[in-house]
């Protein structure tokens, strides 16, 4: 791979940077004074909101964003693969609804030939299989129908890994759950130290 430092960067930060969070957030809310009130019946405050909510959401904000960037940075890698011909052998196209959104998501299924062998490969795209964007599902959806040929992007240090989409668009569709898990326990210690003041 001729961008490996960048994917194995991303790789070991995927791991590390939730276990970094899942330690360094409640610290920092105890320096803060955070956590004491719970001992003497004091209302909860703002350092301590800090400290619960980060606990529980930075860790997972941290795995998601430095999951986008593998995805980019594979995304990125992919893009310099050499393209061999390859048939759509299935496409479906799926819809999820959970409580904070309705997801999509584009299930393929393709042969491509490298050398004398024929391979199977179902990877889209470095990217998250659900994502909140139905338009770009269904265009995709219209470019890989089944019976498509197509082009596909073969790793030529292992032919069984290949892709279809190199694009890191896809790799940004779920930005959003970044901001959301960063966004959470900032917001929600602002409000609790306001109603503190008020208070």
């Amino acid at each position: 791979m001729a961008d490996e430092p960048r994917i194995q960067f991303w790789q070991t930060t995927a791991v590390a940077a939730p276990l970094a969070a899942l330690v360094v957030t409640p610290v920092a809310a105890s320096m803060m004074g955070g956590f004491h009130e719970a001992l003497i019946g004091e209302q909860v405050s703002a350092a301590t909101t800090f400290g619960i909510l980060g606990t529980m959401c930075f860790p997972v904000g941290a795995y998601f964003y430095a999951r986008m960037k593998l995805d980019e940075a594979l995304a990125a890698d992919s893009r310099s693969w050499p393209a061999v011909p390859g048939v759509v052998l299935s496409s479906k196209v799926e819809r999820r609804v959970t409580e904070d959104d309705t997801l999509h998501s584009l299930t393929v299924s393709y042969s491509y030939k490298v050398g004398e062998r024929t391979y199977r490969g179902d990877v889209l795209a470095f990217a998250p299989e659900w994502i909140p964007d139905e338009a770009r599902i269904r265009e995709l959806a219209r470019k890989y129908p089944a019976n498509a040929i197509v082009e596909v992007h073969v790793d030529p240090n292992d032919p069984e890994i290949a892709v279809l989409e190199t694009t890191g668009e896809l790799a940004r569709q779920n930005s959003w759950r970044v901001w959301l898990c960063i966004g959470t326990p900032l917001a929600a210690t602002l409000f609790i130290g306001l109603v503190n003041l008020a208070g």
